[in-house]
């Protein structure tokens, strides 16, 4: 899958993680204007999609467009992971992957917000935004 980053403008250290379970993650995702609308892509060994809803244009779109209805992208590739998949659905986003990488990492909380383990180091703290927890590296580009 391209760079999260470069394809949606959301950078998975912006995430404030309310439920983590090693490879799943859902969290909330306040930044604006790039919360609205909903996203997702997901690969599944060789399968692989896309697509976007109700979303604000990005620099890369045509200086014409106000508004993303609905676009999708389906295709067959080689693989490179088992299975993977990230959702945004306005201030919602959900993630998992086997195995965890950069852009889904391994979290574990014990309380909705609550953060007892990231990037396998103890991290306790509570309603913080995985760029501020220990271990915390940005994604590097693909």
């Amino acid at each position: 899958m391209a760079d999260e980053q470069e394809k949606t403008g959301m950078d998975v250290g912006d995430l404030v993680p309310v439920f983590g379970m090693c490879c799943t993650i859902s969290s909330l995702y306040l930044e604006w204007p790039q919360c609205v609308g909903c996203s997702g892509k997901g690969v599944c060994v060789c399968y692989e999609g896309e697509g976007m809803m109700c979303k604000i244009p990005g620099d890369d779109e045509e200086e014409r467009t106000i508004c993303i209805f609905s676009r999708t992208n389906v295709r067959c590739v080689k693989p490179n992971t088992c299975c993977k998949s990230t959702s945004q659905s306005w201030c919602l986003d959900s993630r998992c992957a086997l195995p965890a990488d950069e852009e889904v990492p391994c979290i574990f909380t014990f309380l909705p917000g609550c953060i007892c383990m990231a990037f396998s180091v103890a991290n306790m703290g509570c309603c913080q935004a995985i760029k501020d927890l220990k271990g915390y590296t940005p994604p590097t580009s693909a």
